[in-house]
């Protein structure tokens, strides 16, 4: 049986290089039609990469999740699981690593990662919710990213991410 991976990068750059490729189409043709739309792809990217980010972490949390014996703690852990919104990482990655690994797991998932990739990861994370957030809750004339920003934050943070479910995977396999 092959592994399934909480982050796979080929969906979610295929999807982030289409809307760049479209974007920039029409990126120096003046026209309140083009700046609408490029107001959309930006839209858009930003979202598919947050809804990226919380379906990786879901998955990643599942990890500990199936190896409960107990079908109550299995329902209240995907219950906790399915409730995750967001994509910071002192909030949601941190909190969602403890529930699922414990105190014990988050600290040695950090310590192997490193205070600078957790930084980095923080940092651009931040970033991400910040523009996530201003693009899904109003309807600003100006948008604080493109997909180019989009992607370039995406390249920073993957490796880290893949790192971190390496080292949850080693977890588990050391734990449970």
């Amino acid at each position: 049986m092959s592994t399934k991976y909480a982050y796979s990068k080929t969906e979610i750059l295929s999807v982030l290089s289409l809307i760049q490729k479209e974007y920039k189409k029409i990126y120096n043709i003046t026209t309140p039609r083009n700046g609408k739309l490029m107001k959309s792809y930006a839209k858009i990217a930003i979202i598919a990469i947050g809804g990226w980010l919380e379906d990786g972490l879901k998955e990643l949390a599942q990890l500990s999740i199936i190896k409960l014996q107990e079908t109550k703690n299995q329902d209240k852990a995907t219950k906790f699981v399915g409730q995750i919104y967001g994509f910071s990482y002192r909030y949601h990655f941190s909190q969602a690593i403890m529930f699922s690994f414990g105190v014990h797991g988050l600290e040695f998932i950090e310590l192997k990662i490193g205070d600078a990739d957790i930084a980095r990861l923080s940092s651009s994370l931040g970033k991400l919710k910040k523009w996530r957030d201003e693009v899904a809750h109003s309807h600003r004339t100006a948008i604080p990213c493109n997909p180019t920003q989009i992607i370039q934050e995406l390249n920073i943070i993957f490796p880290i991410l893949k790192k971190i479910e390496q080292y949850a995977r080693e977890y588990k396999r050391k734990h449970f």
